[in-house]
């Protein structure tokens, strides 16, 4: 087998230009969680895979300098380590193989949005190539401070929203591989990127602390961090349920929930 070879056809998919193949029915969602405190709102980006075998993402995270200032973005796997929901760091997935096949290039700002990309293909065996049917897999997250017009405040419903990386037509930010040439189908049209909500229950961005994501912090919030903590369950919101933001669910998070809710910060 000539890897090389192989190695920058799989490659074209995510560096260049490819022509659109036919796409699947089914749809990649890209969504966001958020937790914002007095200083910070950090936007977590994950995905859910339903396609077999993609092997590259490319999104897009607008926002609104006068609300939002950009601080940070990552990659890293640094954030809500042990969270009872299922979670996939952007390492694991993305930074697979070796050589050419590595392509996880750091988030780029690019004007008033933050761009995240990368890709995994397998030269030992490009058969199983890509992601498969995984859930809640870790993109990046972006860090804001306060915008030129926020008077110094984070905005409780700030203007964020989730788009394609790349939208001219030319360049394919999901491809599936196929083994062909061109090496696989773009799924660019069929990405469902979820709406940010912040208005509505459950919200995707909350003050930090509001386990339940319902728009305040109470004594509930504790039982639902215990409740995860100590049996898996699920959580509305897992960036608002690190209430100590120290990137882990632990009960250190039900001290921070009660002693928010009691005014002792």
């Amino acid at each position: 087998m000539k890897t090389k070879g192989r190695t920058v056809l799989l490659c074209l998919a995510v560096l260049s230009m490819i022509a659109f193949s036919p796409v699947l029915a089914t749809a990649t969602e890209v969504y966001l969680e958020g937790a914002y405190d007095a200083e910070y709102l950090d936007v977590y980006i994950y995905a859910d895979f339903t396609e077999l075998q993609v092997i590259s993402y490319g999104v897009r995270l607008n926002f609104d300098p006068t609300e939002l200032a950009f601080v940070s973005a990552s990659k890293a796997d640094n954030s809500l380590v042990g969270g009872p929901t299922p979670y996939t760091t952007n390492a694991t997935v993305w930074e697979l193989g070796s050589g050419d096949n590595r392509n996880n290039p750091a988030p780029a700002l690019v004007g008033n949005a933050v761009v995240f990309k990368g890709a995994i293909i397998d030269e030992a065996n490009p058969g199983n190539s890509g992601v498969t049917n995984m859930e809640r897999v870790f993109l990046g997250m972006v860090r804001f401070g306060p915008g030129t017009g926020a008077g110094g405040v984070i905005p409780a419903a700030p203007n964020l929203n989730l788009a394609l990386a790349e939208d001219n037509g030319t360049y394919a930010n999901f491809v599936q591989y196929t083994g062909s040439d061109p090496p696989g189908n773009v799924l660019d049209p069929d990405v469902d990127f979820r709406a940010v909500n912040v208005t509505t229950t459950p919200r995707s961005i909350t003050m930090r602390g509001d386990a339940s994501a319902d728009g305040s912090l109470t004594p509930a919030d504790m039982l639902a961090v215990r409740n995860a903590y100590y049996s898996g369950g699920a959580l509305e919101n897992l960036p608002a349920a690190d209430c100590d933001g120290l990137g882990t669910i632990t009960p250190a998070d039900m001290i921070c929930i009660r002693n928010k809710y009691y005014g002792n910060p």
